[in-house]
């Protein structure tokens, strides 16, 4: 969905190479379009805990989790990852690129109408052993109140989301048995070269 234009206030600018052109007054606004950072996996492989480990790490990056966003009376998943993408290109104008931690998938962020407003998407992706992501699984209270044929279902999702998480990483972490203090440092520094690479260049004051 476009944008408001600050030049007339139309709902018409769009995303560019390094602009937002407005299609109503053919404005053009210089804008920062920054990596987007996805933290993906499926359940119980350790993405809410890793977070709070991160933002200290990482203070140059608005580090969260996905679930921030989740509608509760509105499960519409577009509408979902079009609030992401929009905060992520806000963030960006501050020069602050955005680290995103949840079951989401990069295909459906590049298949998203919004998908322009964010530079390159970089996939982490968090994996555990079948035991070890069925034990966390298990021992969630809300977990407790499905059957055991809903749980052997929702088990077999998460599976198979992680089968594809695995194919779209760039950087596959095993959170089985490593620590998240561990895991943080080394998903911290990933970040931080990509990041420095992908910053717009500063001519030198005076």
């Amino acid at each position: 969905m476009p944008l408001s234009c600050p030049e007339c206030d139309a709902f018409a600018l769009s995303g560019g190479t390094n602009t937002l052109i407005c299609t109503a007054c053919n404005a053009q606004i210089e804008a920062n379009f920054l990596p987007l950072f996805l933290i993906s996996g499926a359940s119980g492989t350790g993405k809410s805990t890793l977070v709070c480990h991160l933002r200290p790490l990482l203070p140059d990056c608005v580090v969260v989790g996905g679930d921030l966003l989740v509608d509760v009376t509105n499960r519409d998943h577009q509408s979902f990852l079009g609030r992401w993408l929009r905060i992520a290109y806000a963030a960006a104008q501050s020069g602050h690129p955005i680290v995103i931690a949840g079951v989401i998938e990069k295909t459906e962020l590049d298949a998203h109408v919004d998908r322009s407003l964010v530079g390159r998407i970089h996939v982490i992706g968090l994996h555990t052993s079948e035991e070890v992501r069925v034990a966390r699984l298990q021992a969630r209270p809300r977990w407790a109140k499905h059957s055991a044929e809903k749980r052997a279902a929702k088990i077999a999702e998460h599976v198979n989301f992680a089968k594809r998480v695995a194919e779209d990483a760039e950087l596959l972490v095993d959170t089985t048995e490593n620590t998240v203090e561990n895991i943080a440092q080394e998903v911290a520094a990933w970040i931080q070269q990509r990041v420095f690479s992908a910053m717009p260049s500063k001519a030198p004051a005076g």
